[in-house]
């Protein structure tokens, strides 16, 4: 398997948009003592990424798909397909229903929380540029099968 931004190597690859939605909450935690102890633990790795980050460098092509998707697929499937756009959707339903919180099944237990207008705004961002895109074949057999396509269309 190709080496990912995650882990330099002697070909060195360029930071993708997600390389730079997560730099800044992976940040955030490196600088809190105890995820910032977690994080030199269990993921010197990640900690290492962070500090490339800080700098990073436009070099090298992009990964492919076929090189991403055994380990990005379970992350999208999981992580956004399964808690973020659920809840998010919820949240700004909610919202738009000026409803003060909202319950939401996540891993098939009930989570109740107020509802967030940040976070409103940001999934209406997200469905906006999705739909701005020109040609979407490519992205969509990927999202569908994260189960993200149907709360982005």
């Amino acid at each position: 398997m190709e080496q990912l931004y995650l882990e330099p190597s002697v070909h060195p690859k360029p930071p993708a948009l997600a390389d730079f939605g997560l730099a800044p909450q992976l940040y955030q935690c490196s600088t809190d003592p105890t995820p910032s102890a977690l994080l030199e633990s269990e993921a010197p790795r990640v900690n290492a990424w962070i500090e490339r980050m800080l700098d990073p460098e436009n070099e090298g092509e992009f990964e492919s798909w076929d090189a991403l998707e055994s380990t990005l697929l379970p992350l999208l499937r999981e992580e956004v397909g399964g808690v973020f756009l659920p809840w998010s959707d919820a949240n700004a339903r909610a919202l738009a229903r000026s409803e003060p919180e909202f319950t939401v099944e996540i891993e098939g237990q009930p989570f109740t929380q107020s509802t967030q207008k940040y976070h409103a705004k940001s999934l209406a961002a997200l469905r906006a540029r999705y739909a701005a895109l020109p040609d979407k074949s490519e992205l969509d057999p990927i999202l569908k099968q994260a189960g993200c396509l149907s709360w982005l269309s």
